[in-house]
């Protein structure tokens, strides 16, 4: 007679020689070799523009393993999105390299946006990873003075200029007057770059794009004008501008 320990054994003994040879022990093995995971993402350009004469090419590189092919979805977080092929660039060991870009011209939605990776193991698994950037409107200073030059020391110094922004709607020429813009104003007394700015002054443009604002000047230096941007307008910094102080 034989105990109920052997009897489960030998059930369980016979249940295993009714597989097929060469799957015993392979499952688990070969699940975790098809299972796709996204390693890491870098989104270039990591601020992109949308300019009036130009495209910008939105690249999202990724990095995983196991998959046999990856999409990545591109779209404004609220709005649709695009899908894209990513290509295959490489495999290294198990990390695989792909690429995918997406073509970018002025008329694009601006504000946050999503860049979502799907990379599918070729069985019914996909992993999911996302990023996010902001896609903003080209600013343009079109003008920016300090004078007079040279001024004395302690003595009035004027500070002007003019921006325009990019108006999807508006052609040929899509830059307009930028209305409203905060502009900072800036010293610095370096020579050499890069230049360590401080921030001296701020100044609202007018209907016309235009600012203006007077200082008094303490060093000789260079003075230059920027904006901060805007979840739809992109940061721009005017060329520098140097005064010379006379006793």
């Amino acid at each position: 007679m034989f105990s109920a320990t052997t009897d489960h054994a030998r059930i369980a003994a016979a249940a295993l020689l009714a597989l097929p040879l060469g799957l015993v022990g392979t499952l688990p093995a070969e699940a975790a070799r098809r299972a796709a995971t996204v390693e890491a993402i870098a989104v270039t350009p990591e601020e992109p523009v949308l300019y009036d004469t130009r495209t910008t090419k939105l690249t999202a590189r990724i990095r995983a393993t196991g998959a046999s092919s990856v999409t990545v979805d591109f779209g404004p977080q609220d709005g649709a999105k695009e899908k894209v092929d990513a290509v295959r660039l490489s495999t290294s060991g198990a990390v695989q390299q792909w690429e995918a870009s997406l073509t970018l011209d002025r008329g694009r939605p601006t504000g946050l946006w999503d860049v979502r990776v799907n990379a599918w193991d070729g069985v019914a698994g996909t992993a999911v990873r996302s990023e996010q950037v902001y896609v903003r409107r080209e600013t343009r200073f079109t003008r920016f003075d300090a004078g007079p030059e040279p001024v004395r020391r302690s003595g009035r110094l004027r500070l002007e200029g003019r921006i325009t922004r990019l108006d999807p709607l508006t052609t040929p020429d899509g830059m307009v007057r930028y209305a409203g813009a905060r502009v900072r104003l800036y010293f610095s007394d370096g020579v050499q770059e890069p230049r360590r700015w401080v921030h001296v002054a701020n100044a609202t443009t007018d209907s016309l794009g235009r600012f203006t604002r007077t200082v008094y000047a303490r060093r000789t230096g260079y003075w230059r004008a920027g904006l901060t941007g805007t979840a739809d307008y992109a940061p721009v910094y005017s060329w520098p501008d140097h005064v010379r102080l006379t006793r």
